[in-house]
């Protein structure tokens, strides 16, 4: 798949990297240097109403530096008709379209600078900033969401805004998912429920070596109980299903999907919300 790095060669480093002996815990990250690489989300919301779908296309490109990695980001697309938060946010990033932002990453894959961060965040506040005033026929609801964004994106630290920014590209390295073994493994995924409460979600992890690639299965689902304090909310039930394909020899995560399936209250008047999320990154095809 990658130019400097053979799919054989590249299968043969997996096998080899999880033959050896447990030691430091070191994250591997060699990402192809110098290579267009075409990055895809694609967000879609099932909830009471019209489906909704986001797509936000990226590319990106890494060069090493003297104390790690640098990767350009160019966003070439990004949906301007979203209706919630997240969605929104994302949207916003159809302001920086054309304007390649340079993240500094360490060894490991680890963002630790971003360069004319001050003028980027900028720039990505005033488009979302630009979508609250320049909706032709603004919707109450979607107004007071943007409102309530940009309050919020004026309080945030630097640290905050970095980790924001940082998004753009988290998806994409793998970290500790590169140090998964094969089998099947319980585990846990911490999850908050639409009203804000927080709960735990169990269940079990399955690892399998595929093509010279990891591919991790997850599932696990979790319930909220009714609560009349402080305030009364209806119970809730979470179920999260996860795939990830990842090329653990460079340290990339190369695909993902993300379906999460929430019921709020029980009976006739339940509410089911769904969402799936999925990501790719491939070389650009000329």
């Amino acid at each position: 798949m990658w130019g400097a790095m053979p799919p054989r060669a590249s299968a043969a480093l997996l096998c080899a990297v999880l033959s050896v002996a447990p030691g430091p815990a070191v994250a591997r990250f060699i990402p192809p240097e110098g290579q267009v690489l075409r990055q895809v989300l694609i967000e879609e919301r099932s909830e009471p109403g019209p489906p909704q779908r986001f797509t936000t296309e990226r590319e990106l490109v890494f060069a090493r530096t003297a104390t790690g990695f640098a990767v350009t980001v160019t966003v070439l697309r990004a949906d301007p008709d979203a209706s919630d938060s997240g969605a929104m946010f994302g949207a916003a990033m159809a302001g920086l379209r054309g304007q390649p932002i340079v993240f500094q990453l360490d060894v490991e894959g680890r963002l630790v600078a971003i360069d004319d961060e001050v003028k980027v965040w900028t720039r990505l506040r005033g488009a979302i900033a630009a979508m609250a005033t320049n909706a032709p026929h603004p919707e109450p609801q979607r107004q007071r969401i943007l409102e309530t964004m940009i309050a919020t994106l004026e309080r945030l630290s630097p640290a905050q805004r970095r980790a924001i920014l940082g998004s753009m590209i988290e998806q994409i390295v793998a970290g500790p998912l590169a140090d998964r073994q094969p089998g099947r493994h319980f585990i846990t995924r911490p999850a908050r429920a639409p009203g804000g409460t927080e709960t735990v979600l169990r269940g079990r992890e399955v690892v399998k070596l595929v093509a010279g690639a990891l591919v991790i299965e997850t599932d696990a689902r979790g319930r909220i109980a009714a609560a009349t304090a402080p305030q009364k909310t209806p119970p809730a039930n979470i179920a999260l299903s996860i795939r990830q394909r990842v090329d653990a020899a460079r340290g990339l995560v190369l695909e993902s999907r993300t379906e999460r399936t929430t019921i709020i209250g029980t009976g006739p008047a339940a509410r089911r919300a769904r969402s799936v999320v999925t990501h790719s990154i491939l070389p650009k095809v000329s």
